[in-house]
């Protein structure tokens, strides 16, 4: 944290100062905020920092309300203890992904509503964890063999099947059961059966140890055991592959794996509400880059969208329906909206958007969130929102 001295520097030297923790704020952790590192940063490095945005002063208060560890309850350390050592379990077995494939990397991370939760309640409430694993290409495969878009070629899909056939004789080596090749082998889209290759070893090497259920993005719309899964919008994104739900009593809470191609922080964009994304990515390139059993490290690697900043200043729940359907802004409204007011009842919903595109669905439901506070007219809100 910045010292006491802080309050001695003059307006310029502040702005600057609340410009480069804005330059950093995303990228690094929380030991750039002590007063020496963030001059140091300035000074040596500020032709290479995105200097664009301000900092608030608000904005700084909000992130020390959050971040100051020393003031954690003993209910909220334990929450999150609990919650590192379920992501600690569950990463001892992924990363051994590694040792069995020869062509993906992957990151590991924890997003959404639970870390939101342990961070800003002082007795949080934590029921399920999603976490959402993106993998890419090793560098040197990508640079010599693969190619994204439309234009793979055979020879890529030939080496990917040798991978895939090598794969199943690592399994085996180190006891997992045996990879169903011929499902695999037999799509004839390279993209298709890089889906079904990583779900099904993911799933294998997750299954061993806990009891889990494997889902497929195609699935979500035509299965009625999955109306939960579909209530979340990060469900509903075109880069989600599939979901991987675990529900194991050796774990302090249910866990959603969700398997995507883009890069965490880019998958984030897929969540309907913006007090919803934060994360923390803990296993980067296979490996777990966190400390053991410090809960401190882990809150550390905590990163909060900036719009989260600014829902808390303002005590706002915004929801931008531009990337929405009408269907899914209409279930995010009905069935996630509740839980997220529930927990923060003083904030306010607020829908942003295109005018002309959505400004009608936009207007219509606010008028119907305003007869619902001031009527209280449940049943009349769910029939009426259900013809928008």
């Amino acid at each position: 944290m910045l010292s006491n001295n802080f309050n001695n520097l003059n307006n310029e030297q502040k702005n600057n100062i609340y410009k480069c923790l804005n330059a950093v704020f995303n990228k690094e952790n929380i030991d750039f905020f002590i007063e020496k590192k963030v001059h140091k940063i300035y000074h040596q490095e500020r032709e290479e920092l995105n200097l664009t945005k301000e900092f608030s002063v608000e904005k700084w208060e909000i992130f020390q309300k959050i971040f100051n560890l020393n003031s954690f309850t003993k209910n909220k350390i334990l929450a999150i203890q609990k919650v590192l050592s379920d992501l600690e379990k569950i990463s001892e077995k992924i990363v051994l992904f590694n040792k069995i494939d020869e062509v993906f990397n992957f990151d590991l991370g924890i997003a959404g509503g639970a870390l939101r939760d342990i961070l800003l309640m002082e007795n949080p409430q934590v029921k399920d964890i999603d976490l959402i694993l993106s993998f890419k290409y090793k560098k040197h495969l990508l640079e010599k063999y693969f190619n994204f878009g439309h234009n793979k070629s055979s020879r890529d899909q030939d080496l990917f099947r040798q991978s895939v056939i090598k794969t199943s004789q690592n399994l085996k080596e180190y006891g997992f059961p045996e990879l169903d090749t011929v499902s695999i082998l037999e799509i004839h889209s390279l993209d298709e059966m890089i889906k079904e290759y990583l779900m099904k070893i993911i799933f294998l090497i997750v299954s061993k140890d806990f009891k889990s259920d494997v889902f497929y993005r195609t699935e979500f719309k035509n299965t009625a055991n999955l109306k939960n899964i579909i209530n979340s919008s990060e469900y509903n994104d075109k880069h989600l592959k599939g979901v991987i739900k675990i529900k194991d009593k050796s774990l302090n809470f249910d866990l959603d794996i969700l398997l995507t191609s883009v890069e965490i922080e880019s998958y984030l964009k897929a969540f309907d509400y913006s007090i919803c994304k934060v994360m923390s990515v803990f296993v980067k390139d296979n490996v777990f880059v966190l400390k053991k059993n410090d809960w401190k490290e882990f809150i550390k690697s905590v990163i909060i969208n900036d719009e989260i900043y600014e829902d808390l200043i303002k005590k706002e729940i915004t929801f931008n329906v531009d990337r929405f359907s009408q269907k899914e802004i209409e279930s995010s409204i009905k069935n996630h909206y509740p839980r997220i007011k529930e927990k923060y009842p003083d904030f306010k919903l607020i829908l942003k958007g295109d005018r002309v595109k959505k400004g009608e669905i936009i207007d219509t439901i606010n008028l119907m969130l305003e007869l619902k506070d001031k009527l209280n007219v449940d049943k009349k809100f769910t029939k009426e929102i259900s013809k928008i």
